[in-house]
């Protein structure tokens, strides 16, 4: 499958299939998202980009998505929702605060989709809107 997740405990495991992972965006709670660094990362053995993050929202109880496109552009993608209020959102990762506005936590079903097809292609799903996290507003 060429593809590994790395947990919020830092452990990168190759993924065989997808179950274990999908199992942990469905159904595990603040406990789970909050031991070592609080994110998460999927990406592919064989290349260094892209990688996509998850944060967990237990506020929203859903994830900010970022997509690292590569090594020059330090400008992810992230996954929005607009039909979400505009609200800060305050997330712990690596111990410090990450404060991101609301309609950038996804649902953990559409969580699901976006991880889905970003492993299964390589890139973000076209099918949810997308901006860079510079120009969010």
């Amino acid at each position: 499958m060429n593809t590994y997740f790395t947990g919020p405990d830092g452990i990168r495991k190759e993924l065989i299939d997808n179950i274990e992972l999908f199992t942990h965006i469905l159904h595990s709670n603040e406990t789970y998202w909050n031991v070592g660094s609080g994110d998460s990362s999927i990406g592919f053995t064989d290349n260094k980009y892209p990688v996509l993050l998850l944060m967990y929202s237990p506020e929203k109880d859903g994830f900010h998505i970022e997509i690292l496109e590569s090594s020059e552009i330090f400008d992810p993608l992230v996954a929005v929702d607009r039909t979400l209020a505009l609200e800060p959102i305050t997330l712990y990762i690596g111990g410090s605060e990450y404060v991101i506005p609301s309609f950038t936590v996804i649902s953990r079903d559409k969580t699901k989709e976006i991880v889905e097809y970003f492993i299964e292609n390589r890139k973000k799903d076209p099918k949810n809107e997308w901006q860079r996290l510079f120009s969010l507003r």
